[in-house]
């Protein structure tokens, strides 16, 4: 499910003639917020399995699964069978109630990780950061609190609420132009990062010291964080933009007890870890922790 013959490259620089055309047109009618020609200065003409051609005919090998979105790699022939099908069918209808989404919805529901699984209600979102930006508003209006929190070296969208909860280097560079931010989003950490420990100790006779000091944040009279304010606790089970960082075993569910302690939501953000990336179908499943 790939072209065989990739990587090829047939010009003698990147990008070549045609894709440097479609690059130079698009930057004239686009705004500087589309990313990926700036950091792949390349335009796509087709793309199959984990294969991609430019409009020069140089092949590439996707390592990305194109922002992961493409899980079972591009125009899979099953997937394209679908789409076709269903298009000719009915293709959109304003959130309308309808069979494949009402299967839909039974089918998340069934594979939701621990005690969610067949308990949970579904909302769907037009991109990972609307996914969170929802979950946060959820959490304030279930339990009538005003402040959610996050780590450092967290990302989790680039609108609203979910890029005030950033603070990975990408993030950062977004955030720094739509100052100020929210005064009701709150960093905490560090993240369990042990390969660059900020407090220089090892794991695991460090005895997870980062989550202590994240619990001293939360429930110290001292650190200036009102607990019985905070409606949630946005984390990633697998840190992405801050460094692909996977933490060791005993973080998450630490983290999971103090918010059970204060009465604090535990949002899993699995946008870039989720969907079978990380090996089970959400990250977290990896933990034994069950996200609220």
């Amino acid at each position: 499910l790939s072209w065989p013959e990739a990587p090829k490259i047939v010009t003698k620089e990147i990008p070549g003639p045609k894709s440097k055309e479609i690059l130079e047109k698009e930057d004239t009618y686009e705004t500087v917020t589309e990313m990926a020609p700036r950091g792949i200065p390349m335009a796509w003409s087709e793309a199959f399995g984990s294969t991609v051609k430019d409009p020069d005919g140089n092949m590439y090998i996707d390592l990305v699964a194109g922002v992961a979105t493409n899980n079972v790699g591009h125009s899979h022939p099953k997937v394209v069978e679908v789409i076709r099908r269903e298009c000719a069918i009915l293709m959109h209808n304003g959130g309308a109630p309808n069979l494949p989404r009402q299967r839909l919805g039974e089918k998340l529901s069934q594979i939701a990780p621990g005690k969610l699984k067949g308990n949970v209600k579904i909302t769907y979102g037009l991109s990972g950061s609307s996914a969170i930006e929802i979950a946060t508003k959820f959490a304030k209006k279930a339990t009538q609190r005003h402040f959610v929190a996050s780590f450092e070296g967290s990302y989790h969208g680039a609108i609203g609420t979910t890029l005030d909860l950033g603070t990975s280097a990408r993030g950062r560079g977004i955030r720094g132009a739509y100052r100020p931010f929210s005064p009701f989003v709150l960093h905490l950490g560090p993240y369990a990062y042990c390969y660059r420990c900020p407090f220089n100790l090892k794991y695991p006779e460090c005895d997870l010291q980062c989550a202590k000091y994240v619990e001293f944040q939360i429930g110290s009279p001292r650190s200036g964080l009102d607990a019985q304010d905070i409606a949630a606790i946005v984390i990633e089970p697998i840190q992405g933009e801050g460094g692909y960082v996977p933490p060791p075993e005993g973080f998450l569910s630490y983290i999971k007890k103090v918010c059970e302690r204060f009465g604090i939501l535990f949002i899993a953000d699995e946008i870039q870890f989720g969907m079978g990336r990380a090996g089970k179908f959400f990250s977290i499943e990896h933990y034994g922790v069950e996200p609220d």
